[in-house]
């Protein structure tokens, strides 16, 4: 196992963790669905202990790094028909490969849970902690949880920029306030549910990705304009969207987690961090590893050193640069979570 973080500690700073998301931080729930997207299958999981578990990385996800600084063990997936009981009691990841806040998204890959369908399902893994623990003792553990919420890449790498799909021709801004208004509401059902302690990731540097590099035809390796204007643009209306939650839901933090400006830094400087390729993908085929994502049974090749690399394919990062993320939302400043970071929103 690549070991980067401290052991758990004997105490945790959270009794658990509860985990909404994509891709990024799919710990198996697609393995278990009709779904094209899944990640069980070698070489995915070839630096992780328990194998190729449904993660789309080498290793860790960045959920996966940031509960061992908090000291908890990994989190099942919602659909492994062996977490229940006492199994749930220190979280949950519902997180599902091409998820995204609009239900249509991620329909190219078939099957996948949509950020409303996870939502209901933290309603039931809540129901099934209060039949253990009784209502009082079960909405106290859910109040002083961590709950993270890794979402939007998908609405627009599989929707907005498909030249298919329904939201396609809309103005930038349209489906921006959109999704807002959507996400909004998903994360007030989300403090109804219980949740007090939130952490919502922004949206990543997607012109960056080996992907594409590939499908706009880079020449210089250098991240795609356009595409990370769309981005920045949705991130900067996220941000103060989530303030105005902080100051409408009553003993709600909910903190914003600047994952764009993080990898950025990584991409931009891979050197800084211990990286020697900041633009392609470890395994993969293509132009940049962009264009064929990394297929099993030796299809593709995949890099003898993955610490050198911060993607592991055309989409995800590798189990170091899921490290170097994960640290900084836990302790970082304010450029990388406001208002607080993880670490001090866990000792909320």
């Amino acid at each position: 196992m690549l070991c980067c973080c401290p052991a758990q500690q004997s105490q945790p700073l959270v009794p658990a963790a509860f985990i909404f998301g994509d891709s990024l931080v799919d710990v198996g729930n697609n393995n278990h669905l009709a779904a094209v997207a899944r990640g069980d299958t070698a070489p995915n999981g070839i630096d992780f202990p328990l194998g190729a578990t449904g993660r789309f990385s080498n290793g860790r996800t960045v959920v996966d790094v940031v509960g061992e600084l908090i000291g908890l063990p990994l989190v099942p997936p919602y659909l492994d028909p062996s977490a229940k009981g006492s199994k749930i009691l220190q979280g949950v990841s519902y997180a599902s490969g091409a998820a995204g806040i609009e239900d249509e998204t991620g329909g190219n890959y078939a099957e996948r849970i949509t950020f409303w369908k996870q939502i209901q399902w933290f309603g039931n893994s809540i129901g099934e902690i209060s039949s253990m623990l009784g209502p009082s003792a079960a909405s106290s553990l859910i109040s002083r949880s961590l709950v993270a919420i890794i979402m939007g890449s998908n609405d627009y790498i599989n929707n907005y920029f498909l030249p298919y799909t329904r939201s396609h021709n809309l103005p930038t801004s349209t489906f921006r306030d959109t999704l807002l208004s959507i996400f909004s509401k998903q994360l007030q059902e989300i403090y109804r549910l219980g949740a007090r302690k939130i952490v919502v990731a922004n949206v990543g540097p997607l012109g960056c990705i080996p992907s594409s590099l590939f499908l706009y035809n880079s020449t210089t390796g250098g991240c795609i304009e356009p595409v990370e204007a769309i981005v920045r643009d949705f991130n900067d209306a996220l941000k103060p969207m989530l303030v105005e939650l902080n100051s409408q839901l009553p003993g709600a933090t909910i903190v914003y987690g600047n994952v764009y400006n993080i990898f950025r830094d990584v991409i931009d400087h891979p050197s800084k961090f211990g990286f020697d390729y900041g633009n392609r993908g470890c395994c993969g085929a293509g132009p940049f590893n962009g264009q064929v994502p990394c297929l099993p049974g030796g299809l593709v090749k995949y890099c003898p050193d993955r610490t050198k690399y911060v993607f592991w394919d055309p989409y995800h990062p590798t189990d170091a640069a899921n490290v170097v993320l994960g640290k900084r939302l836990f302790d970082g400043g304010l450029d990388d979570a406001s208002p607080i970071n993880v670490r001090q929103l866990c000792l909320l």
